[in-house]
């Protein structure tokens, strides 16, 4: 996961290789906590750790809003910052779920195992003057109340952490932040945000903008009052993300910013991260010697008012995203549809691939005839005249971006004109790291016109089925649906927030994201399956267990569990 730079005392990572990895403690030590009840810490060791050497260490809670919640959580975590010469240790504490413990009895249980540690920090081979301490979500919060709450009268010569590495962190327990109702009238107690004071350690705070239990409005107070204080607060804010997205989509990126924090935190080994080669965005545009060129990353490309289909000026057609198993690609033009590059293997194809994809290269090709359907996941609005793509607007513009975690591009609608109706529309489709699906946000302005769908092509070879797992929906196709009559499945999963069954027209199955009426900014993933795909699903019930456990993901994700 981790190895030295040749030449150099840096250490690289390679965080795909960590989110895939299942480390275990080194050691497990106890200590007493409230109620009596004996609790484990999981310690992580620097690998051959010297016995004459004092390394800093860090103390890592987990999450899960002090009800449920499990160490493991950081365990890859402490796996590669052992490899930077940090000791790790993970206690368990009082939970409501699992011991009958109130949110306080959690907090006294914390202060309990950050002494406890301090107490065995000799040997054990910690500087008992470089421990930080970090967490999740509750985790997080009982972090912060070693760094600002008085301790309980069980805790003697507490002190306090060198640093926080916080992730979405619970600072605030007042009746408008998160808690109050089970903390009781002494919530101000409680809550680190009520209680900062002078030499509070620095912090780096990770939050997500979409986040549903802190606002970022209150992360910003609490990075002031910290700066108030004398001390630093690095506050990291993650676009479109939510509460707990650092366990899923945001591991990677979040690895990186608190390993990068605690290297300085401890004046640890210099850290470099691998950068990832499975994702890819780009829009290739032809320049005036007639070669074709990638647009830079984060600038806006508007067509011109001449371009028209099948024109020589932008390769592919239109944007793509690449994963390790499929491609999408978006007409950039009057067709406005998504189509579909099917992959025989994992590794990044797209950008050099010959001019006719139609035809089958060693990494694939484009297996899907789309025509005047909705192609491979395509949103529409129907009215009476039918599905309306964004064919009939005034203005087209796109964007890419790559990072080690995603890659996009994001279509700009400006006057989209739906049966008369102007509106406005931002879509944005996304592949991340090592995922087998492509998520598509899309957000339109104003009332809508007809029902928003997205649609799979109707193909008389194919099977269509629809399902539910949770709040989520699904709709599939599956069956000898290619142009070469190759197996094929393709799927579009959900939120039923709509309240509508799929239904079809002449040349398309429709999944109803937004009803008429209402504006919309909804989120839907697509996935397909190719018969020459290593991976590929020998039936049609086989491919629906696949969709089914995508469905799962997304009721897990979109519900905001930890």
């Amino acid at each position: 996961m981790a190895v030295a730079a040749e030449g150099s005392d840096a250490i690289i990572v390679d965080a795909e290789q960590v989110k895939g990895s299942s480390p275990q403690p080194d050691l497990v030590l106890s200590y007493t906590g409230t109620q009596g009840r004996d609790h484990d810490i999981y310690v992580f060791r620097p690998a051959q750790a010297a016995s004459d050497t004092q390394y800093p260490a860090v103390v890592m809670y987990h999450g899960g809003g002090w009800k449920r919640g499990t160490p493991d959580q950081f365990y890859r975590h402490a796996r590669v910052w052992n490899d930077l010469g940090l000791v790790v240790l993970l206690p368990v504490y009082g939970l409501e779920d699992t011991h009958g413990a109130t949110p306080k009895q959690s907090v006294e249980d914390a202060f309990l195992a950050w002494q406890a540690i301090g107490e065995q920090a000799q040997a054990l081979g910690i500087n008992p003057d470089a421990i930080g301490a970090g967490g999740g979500s509750a985790g997080g919060h009982l972090a912060a109340a070693l760094a600002t709450l008085e301790p309980p009268a069980s805790v003697t010569g507490h002190r306090p952490p060198a640093a926080l590495v916080l992730f979405n962190p619970v600072i605030d327990n007042s009746p408008g932040g998160y808690g109050a109702d089970r903390i009781g009238a002494d919530w101000e107690r409680f809550s680190p945000f009520h209680n900062i004071g002078q030499e509070h350690p620095p912090v780096l705070f990770m939050l997500g903008d979409s986040d549903e239990l802190i606002p970022v409005d209150t992360a910003e107070a609490y990075c002031d009052r910290v700066r108030a204080q004398g001390s630093d607060c690095v506050l990291k804010v993650y676009p479109d993300a939510v509460h707990g997205w650092f366990n899923r989509e945001g591991f990677i990126e979040t690895l990186q910013e608190s390993t990068r924090f605690l290297v300085d935190a401890f004046s640890l080994k210099p850290v470099s991260f691998l950068q990832g080669g499975t994702i890819d965005a780009f829009l290739l545009i032809q320049d005036g010697d007639g070669d074709y060129v990638p647009l830079a990353h984060d600038t806006a490309y508007v067509a011109p008012e001449d371009h028209k289909p099948m024109g020589p000026l932008l390769r592919y057609e239109g944007p793509i995203v690449e994963g390790q198993a499929f491609g999408m690609r978006a007409y950039f033009d009057e067709r406005a549809r998504f189509d579909l590059f099917a992959k025989t293997g994992r590794t990044l194809a797209l950008r050099g691939a010959r001019n006719n994809y139609l035809e089958m290269a060693e990494w694939g090709r484009d297996p899907l005839f789309v025509g005047q359907s909705l192609g491979f996941a395509t949103p529409a609005i129907v009215t009476p005249e039918g599905a309306h793509v964004a064919a009939d607007v005034k203005e087209r513009s796109v964007t890419t971006s790559v990072s080690d975690t995603a890659a996009r591009f994001t279509l700009g609608l400006r006057g989209w004109n739906v049966a008369g109706v102007e509106l406005d529309a931002t879509h944005t489709v996304m592949v991340e790291t090592g995922a087998d699906f492509i998520i598509h946000r899309l957000a339109v302005d104003g009332a809508l016109p007809g029902d928003l769908v997205a649609g799979l092509v109707r193909h008389e070879a194919a099977e269509m089925r629809a399902g539910d797992v949770g709040s989520v929906n699904y709709l599939l196709t599956y069956g000898a649906q290619t142009d070469k009559q190759e197996g094929l499945g393709m799927a579009i999963v959900y939120a039923a927030s709509a309240g509508k069954e799929p239904y079809n027209d002449d040349l398309s199955h429709l999944a109803v994201l937004a009803p008429e009426g209402e504006a919309a900014s909804v989120e839907y993933w697509a996935t397909a399956d190719w018969a020459l795909d290593p991976d590929f699903a020998a039936d049609i019930d086989a491919f629906e267990m696949k969709v089914r456990d995508l469905a799962r993901r997304a009721n897990e994700r979109w519900s905001h569990e930890q």
